[in-house]
């Protein structure tokens, strides 16, 4: 089933850029990591690269014998054909010519986007956890301290004070930016920055919902202070390095001098700035040409921390932004701007955080990055494992705003129901009151809840779609046993392939206890799908589940 839904559409297309990329192939890299469950950002696995080289190699060769050969029997039919004034096979060898070369120019054009896309690893920049003294990506580091959002409104007042308290350092993969929150939070910058004359900025976002007031803002301020603010604007791409897909920095992740970090699902955008649980008064306001296909109101929530790991994603979100900045033409190399954090010099302190009665200390994490230049998602990777890893009884809260999981992550949740584990699934669906954007996504959804039902032979599973009017459900955490997962990573197939995502494993029975009962409030405003409605969605609904799913599952979510 999971294989069908999986199948690879790739479509050779032009693309509109021309600049050629400095493409590093090598068969090793000096600073390369072994353990390819430790890949960054932007970081290939040597191996893999390697064999994906020879495979591009023996692709080319391949279609250049068949076109040779299928052009050589094409110039014999014409012989024949003008040698016995026979026109069939003059016609026959035209067509069967045209069709060798058009099928075989389309495999090697094929390869050409492939090594065209192909940036250069992050490997180069050296800027390994172990080096730096930091704990390295997907091991278990200790002695953090948490608080959890309870909607979008809370994380975007937290995030803004954060960028008012920074000291040395701000780096802000927001993903989503713009409109007035994320102007409130370019005010901040600018006063920290003016009372601190060591502070930069680096901010990496996207264009969907930016406006031309944010913009002339982030203009200011790069002209008021110069190389210490910094900023990149990563646009989705088209490549096709695995298949044709649109690839983006879905990133989101914010970390003050090194210390203080916030992940999760929410940028820095107007869109989060409410509960979405059917309290908020809907305000009238300017929305730009994105906004007004999506919902007014998006439920969500993230994680803060302090901890040893702020160093590492750090580390990582240099990476990222060095990556990006190669992608969109800024510079034909990688660039590594990374700058140690002084010792000396004083650190942030959030009062906020410090003092809430609602934070947790002594907390393991451990942080894992998804990048579609390692040959496996590592994000993937540790979701399966945690599943498999579960016992009849255990409960499982799968809560995130797409429920199309890749075919490894389908097996191992199908798996664990046949194990007797019970799984709450909460995801978006097409509701009476939900947002119109839904019908854009949703459908691959439904076409997914009845195989699973028929899994969960002790009635294990239940899916709830959110029901609170013109509200997205954009949650992103994931709850197995004593583990929580903060992530930007979507269950659905473009981020398994195609786009970086961070997810952080919090392990903490406490940590759990609380996001188990936002998960059921959030249960509590949504609508629980029935076995018979499943069902009856497997038809021709279905079908254009289906089909939807291949037109769009690698563009979306």
């Amino acid at each position: 089933m999971a294989a069908s839904l999986d199948s690879n559409f790739s479509y050779p297309l032009s693309l509109t850029e021309d600049r050629k990329p400095k493409v590093q192939i090598l068969a090793e890299y000096p600073n390369a990591v072994k353990d390819t469950s430790r890949l960054g950002f932007g970081e290939a696995d040597p191996d893999a690269l390697k064999v994906k080289h020879q495979d591009q190699l023996e692709r080319i060769k391949k279609a250049a014998m068949r076109a040779f050969l299928g052009i050589q029997l094409a110039f014999g039919l014409f012989i024949i054909g003008l040698a016995t004034s026979t026109l069939i096979p003059v016609i026959f060898s035209a067509v069967m010519g045209a069709f060798v070369l058009v099928k075989e120019g389309l495999t090697i054009l094929r390869v050409y986007l492939e090594k065209k896309d192909e940036a250069p690893s992050t490997h180069s920049l050296n800027l390994n956890a172990k080096r730096y003294g930091a704990p390295e990506l997907n091991t278990i580091s200790h002695e953090h301290s948490v608080m959890i959002s309870e909607h979008g409104q809370e994380s975007m007042e937290w995030k803004i004070d954060l960028l008012r308290k920074a000291k040395q350092s701000i780096e802000l993969s927001g993903n989503f930016c713009g409109g007035l929150t994320f102007r409130r939070g370019l005010a901040n910058i600018r006063l920290a920055m003016q009372e601190n004359t060591i502070l930069k900025t680096r901010i990496l976002l996207s264009p969907d919902f930016l406006y031309d007031e944010d913009l002339e803002c982030l203009k200011t301020l790069k002209t008021e202070f110069g190389d210490r603010f910094n900023f990149l604007i990563s646009d989705r791409k088209l490549e096709f390095s695995k298949r044709c897909q649109s690839v983006e920095n879905h990133v989101k992740l914010l970390i003050i001098d090194e210390k203080y970090f916030m992940a999760g699902g929410t940028g820095l955008q107007e869109s989060f700035n409410n509960k979405a649980d059917g309290s908020d008064v809907i305000q009238d306001r300017k929305r730009n040409f994105a906004e007004k296909f999506l919902a007014k109101l998006w439920r969500d929530k993230d994680m803060l921390s302090r901890g040893p790991l702020a160093k590492t994603l750090r580390l990582e979100f240099f990476k990222l932004y060095a990556k990006w900045e190669y992608k969109m033409g800024v510079t034909n190399e990688l660039v590594n701007h990374y700058q140690p954090i002084d010792p000396f010099a004083p650190k942030a302190y959030v009062n906020f955080f410090e003092a809430d009665p609602r934070k947790i200390d002594h907390v393991s994490i451990q942080a894992v990055v998804g990048s579609p230049s390692s040959s496996d998602n590592n994000i993937t990777k540790e979701y399966c494992k945690l599943l498999k890893n579960t016992k009849e009884g255990e409960k499982v809260y799968i809560s995130n705003m797409l429920f199309n999981p890749c075919p490894e992550l389908y097996k191992a949740i199908s798996e664990a129901l046949d194990r007797g584990v019970k799984i709450d699934v909460i995801t978006n669906g097409m509701q009476k009151q939900s947002s119109a954007s839904n019908h854009l996504f949703c459908w691959p959804h439904r076409l997914m809840y009845y195989p699973l039902m028929k899994h969960a032979k002790k009635n294990n599973l239940r899916i709830f779609e959110f029901g609170v009017p013109d509200a997205k459900y954009h949650d992103k955490t994931f709850t197995v046993g004593n583990t929580v997962c903060f992530s930007s990573y979507n269950f659905g197939r473009k981020s398994h392939y195609a786009d970086d995502e961070l997810s952080l494993l919090v392990h903490s029975p406490d940590i759990v206890k609380t996001v188990s009962k936002m998960n059921e409030k959030n249960m509590g405003l949504s609508v629980q799908i029935t076995k018979q409605q499943a069902k009856n969605w497997q038809g021709i609904r279905g079908l254009l589940g289906r089909i939807e799913n291949l037109i769009s599952s690698n563009y979306w979510g």
